[in-house]
């Protein structure tokens, strides 16, 4: 006698099982199609990069690197970690209306601000001395060797590098400008400054840029303040005037050193993790948990389940999308592509993932960077109307100093520069500003001239100087009896 073995009779969960594995596989069959595809997307960026002869990954960016100086860079970041405080930030000793007096020859320099700088002397000093050291960078340049080395060059690693401290720069910047002004001798200052300005003039970061940005302002104000004063040596103002202005193209290398240390960083981050690993590694929670309870209810979102997966799915495509945008911006500050920047309302739905995210405003930094470029031709102007007017007085109008300049490079350059206008307002003084007739260039946002131009045509103003965002200057006492 025979038996048979019983009939195995799928049970409804085994069904529901199986659907879920059916389901399980189909997500990750999308996921890794989506990865696969992100992956050539993002291969032929870096290729069409290195065909414009360009760097395009993180190991190439730091191959490239400037050379530094390691201790010196060290000593650089352990006397910019103490933070100087100059002038006093609560306001208690440096007072602007005092010190606009002061190069307007009304009034004598405050003798508080004058203590203030004698007791920082000590702790510029080392600042100054480092400084003359033409090897020096104070950029994230100097950092990149010690903080980046081979196998530590992901996403948390370049988060992490050390970068130019932006209060830090600035007090050394307004210490050695009101020491310039202040000093019997003006040139050793102005000489360090001039330094500082050299050492900031390699951005490897968007931040290193508008430091940059700026220091090279408060850099103005003190070639100026020191004309108005009769103090500023032959030989800096000589250079200062020749200097080429090159902050948009600091943008631009700011721009594209940021590509490859963070764009890239993240692309290799995804490419270094599994799938399973993307659950934690690559999590994209909400950013407002400040709390524990903020913590649990992080948590408790679906986010955490999925968002891993899909970035880990999604992280090569989005990192092209980044990559081919920033190139754009900053071949286009260069001038080496004429076509606009394509709005930020068409570039993002071409984001998959969450690599929205991460892009900032770029163009916002180019537009400052622009602006300041105006500004720096506002104050050499300034100057140099100032330095002739023992001999030649002031223009009476436009044509007039075009005349006397010879060309129109720094009125009515060509190129992605804003024009600017002269007014005389009196018999001693006058004002420079952005002309309403100015071209601008397409990356700048058409509505910002009427506010760059408003002084224009305008009532001069009550105040001996004015800087923003005019340079409107009377001219001191010691001009005005002049023929």
């Amino acid at each position: 006698m025979t038996t048979s073995s019983p009939r195995w009779t799928p049970r409804w969960w085994h069904w529901l099982l199986l659907v879920v594995v059916f389901v399980l596989l189909l997500i990750f069959t999308v996921l890794l199609t989506l990865r696969t595809a992100g992956r050539a997307d993002y291969q032929r960026v870096l290729t069409d990069l290195r065909a414009q002869s360009k760097a395009a990954t993180i190991d190439e960016f730091i191959a490239q690197a400037p050379i530094v100086d390691i201790s010196l860079q060290e000593a650089w970041h352990r006397w910019s970690s103490s933070a100087p405080d100059y002038p006093d930030l609560g306001g208690r000793t440096f007072k602007p209306d005092e010190w606009i007096r002061y190069v307007a020859g009304e009034a004598p320099a405050s003798p508080v601000i004058v203590q203030e700088i004698e007791d920082r002397r000590a702790q510029m000093q080392i600042a100054r001395d480092l400084l003359r050291d033409p090897r020096l960078l104070v950029s994230t340049y100097g950092s990149l060797a010690q903080d980046l080395p081979p196998g530590k060059r992901r996403l948390h690693h370049t988060a992490a590098v050390r970068m130019p401290n932006l209060l830090t720069a600035r007090s050394l910047a307004n210490w050695l400008h009101h020491a310039a002004c202040t000093e019997t001798d003006p040139r050793p200052a102005l000489d360090d400054f001039d330094r500082f300005h050299r050492a900031l003039s390699r951005p490897a970061t968007l931040i290193d840029a508008m430091i940059w940005v700026a220091i090279s302002a408060i850099r103005n104000d003190a070639y100026l303040h020191l004309a108005l004063l009769g103090r500023l040596p032959e030989a800096n103002r000589a250079a200062w005037l020749a200097e080429e202005c090159r902050l948009v193209a600091g943008v631009a290398d700011g721009l594209d050193s940021e590509r490859m240390l963070f764009t890239d960083s993240w692309a290799q981050m995804g490419e270094d993790t599994s799938f399973f690993g993307s659950f934690w590694a690559l999590q994209i929670g909400t950013g407002f948990s400040t709390t524990p309870t903020d913590e649990w209810k992080e948590w408790l979102s679906f986010r955490w389940l999925y968002s891993g997966p899909w970035a880990w799915a999604t992280i090569h495509h989005d990192s092209a999308v980044t990559a081919e945008l920033v190139a754009h911006i900053s071949a286009r500050l260069r001038g080496e592509r004429a076509d606009p920047v394509p709005d930020w309302t068409v570039t993002q739905p071409r984001y998959w993932g969450y690599g929205a995210i991460g892009v900032s405003n770029l163009m916002e930094s180019a537009i400052v960077a622009l602006e300041a470029d105006a500004k720096h031709r506002m104050f050499r102007l300034a100057v140099t109307i100032i330095s002739d007017v023992p001999t030649d007085g002031l223009p009476p109008d436009q044509i007039a100093l075009d005349q006397r300049l010879g060309d129109g490079a720094w009125l009515t350059p060509t190129g992605d520069h804003l024009h600017l206008s002269y007014e005389r307002l009196g018999d001693h003084r006058f004002r420079l500003v952005v002309s309403p007739s100015s071209p601008i260039p397409n990356f700048d946002i058409p509505g910002r001239l009427t506010g760059r131009t408003k002084p224009f045509g305008a009532p001069a103003d009550k105040r001996s100087l004015v800087t923003h965002p005019q340079v409107e200057v009377e001219l001191p006492a010691r001009l005005r009896t002049l023929p």
